[in-house]
């Protein structure tokens, strides 16, 4: 599928200096991180109710399905960068391994490393949101920089990610397996409150993870509104994505708008992030896929969160 989700996806708030966590499997672990300093405040309160009210269509956001293929040209890094007023950089980067591994350590991680000196020299101090976890999951593109923005400012950068509890959506037992979505998540609140209908929520976050060849637990009347309502095979990954990130403009669906919805709340909760950062006179450097970088550039340059 298009990076549109580009971990897209998915989780946790942690202050400086607060022990690494081994990241669960799984998409939805890439999405949760388990332990917290003492110090750090309750769930409740770092839950931001404002995520989904920042009218992004009036400030500069752009649809993800207009941007141009990946090239590696100057011309497509231009598109998929930003700097904000502030100081702060991201620089949008491809998900996966293998191939896309190559193409971040050939032209995403040198450029993330020269901004990332050159904010230093600047005497800046540098916060690096990972997408997915604090310093991204291992063997991920996003662990990759984390790691060399750790051996080039000799650890003094912070790691933090900006997918924390205000996007999570999953729940787990007390050995950390995924029991499934969570009813009682601010994300799945969200949702809820935009669409109504549960089995749908849990139908299109299901599609989302599955065209991403990941999975959780899935009730029988999500099940079944995906198999009888939508006619869609469980596992049928290719056809999820076609009905999730891949759907033509014109022909999105409910499962096409939950999944945009979701990433929305994403990428807002991204801006909240970069906004706390600068507020303590930092700055942030992010790496998010790049149809994120794409829709936000705009509203990023402009300061416009």
């Amino acid at each position: 599928p298009r990076q549109a989700h580009n971990l897209k996806a998915p989780v946790q708030f942690r202050l400086p200096q607060q022990r690494r966590q081994k990241p669960r499997e799984g998409f939805c672990h890439f999405l949760c991180i388990m332990g917290y300093m003492e110090t750090m405040p309750s769930t409740q309160e770092r839950i931001n109710d404002n995520i989904g009210e920042m009218g992004l269509d009036s400030k500069g956001y752009r649809d993800d399905r207009s941007e141009s293929s990946y090239d590696a040209s100057s011309e497509w890094f231009e598109e998929h960068s930003a700097e904000t007023p502030r100081g702060s950089r991201v620089i949008g980067t491809m998900h996966g391994k293998d191939e896309e591994l190559e193409e971040v350590k050939i032209h995403i991680l040198p450029k993330v490393l020269s901004g990332a000196k050159e904010l230093l020299d600047q005497g800046k101090k540098i916060v690096f949101l990972a997408e997915g976890a604090i310093h991204g999951t291992e063997g991920s593109e996003q662990n990759l920089i984390a790691s060399e923005l750790d051996n080039m400012s000799n650890k003094s950068i912070t790691h933090d990610t900006w997918d924390d509890e205000n996007v999570e959506f999953c729940s787990y037992d007390e050995n950390g397996k995924n029991t499934g979505l969570d009813f009682d998540s601010h994300m799945v609140k969200k949702l809820i409150a935009k669409f109504g209908k549960k089995e749908e929520i849990e139908a299109a976050l299901y599609a989302t993870m599955r065209a991403q060849n990941d999975t959780f637990p899935i009730s029988e009347e999500a099940k079944y509104y995906l198999e009888n309502t939508i006619g869609v095979d469980l596992n049928d990954a290719e056809k999820l994505a076609e009905l999730t990130f891949n759907a033509s403009e014109g022909q999105e669906g409910t499962l096409t708008k939950i999944m945009q919805t979701w990433n929305r709340l994403r990428q807002e909760n991204l801006l909240r992030k970069i906004k706390e950062i600068e507020d303590r006179g930092s700055v942030a450097i992010v790496t998010p896929g790049y149809s994120h970088a794409y829709s936000l550039k705009h509203v990023l340059e402009r300061g416009n969160y």
